[in-house]
């Protein structure tokens, strides 16, 4: 259909009507879309590019302080490790000389222990011979000993026997010591040098040198004892 123009009467007037501000045309928008949408773009790429950047920063912080936390704690491990590996292989390399140094403590208190027995029979062997000898040459201690034990008898005996080694009454018969303390001195041949026999009606005491000798040979042991252990 064919626009039709119509024509207004000379002096008529008809009224304009300015388009909005910013439109140069219907459909354009305005100045003021146009300002929230760039605002609205603005504030998302400022948010995006926000986001993005402390992403970044927080990440490369991240890994910074995670390869500054597994640094130390690698190295930490590293060390513990590297000490336990090398503790084991000090403890691995130490065990021949462990071996040896119990081999040679055991070799050497073998060692000692054999010294000292043969100390305590040579003291022993000593001892004995000098005992002999002291006898020997000096019978009347035997009458010590005697008289030592006579003194351990609560009352003086009515009836005593004195019985020697038949070397030491000979010995003491050739001194003309026949008696000790008033009682007659026999002779029995199974005392050794130094033994003596007493007999009553009531008890009989022996005075035997072997077993004095043991007792004092045993407080040396004890002592040596003591010296090898400490």
């Amino acid at each position: 259909m064919p626009n039709k123009m119509r024509k207004l009467a000379p002096g008529a007037t008809r009224r304009y009507r300015f388009p909005q501000l910013g439109q140069s045309g219907e459909g354009a928008p305005s100045e003021q879309e146009r300002f929230e949408s760039g605002y609205q773009q603005g504030l998302e790429q400022g948010q995006d590019q926000g986001y993005q950047e402390g992403y970044q920063q927080g990440l490369t912080s991240g890994l910074i302080e995670g390869e500054s936390r597994g640094l130390a704690q690698g190295q930490a491990r590293g060390l513990a490790q590297g000490l336990a590996e090398g503790r084991a292989s000090f403890d691995e390399a130490m065990q021949p000389f462990t071996r040896l140094q119990q081999q040679w403590e055991s070799l050497c208190r073998a060692r000692m222990l054999q010294q000292k027995q043969v100390l305590a029979q040579l003291v022993e062997q000593v001892a004995r011979r000098v005992i002999q000898a002291e006898f020997t040459l000096n019978p009347q201690q035997v009458l010590s000993q005697v008289e030592q034990a006579l003194a351990t008898l609560p009352t003086q005996p009515e009836e005593l026997t004195i019985y020697l080694s038949e070397g030491d009454r000979r010995r003491l018969a050739e001194l003309g010591v026949t008696q000790c303390a008033g009682w007659p001195l026999q002779q029995d041949g199974a005392l050794a040098i130094g033994d003596a026999r007493l007999e009553t009606r009531a008890a009989v005491i022996e005075v035997n040198t072997a077993e004095r000798l043991d007792a004092c040979l045993d407080k040396i042991n004890s002592a040596l004892d003591a010296s090898l252990n400490g």
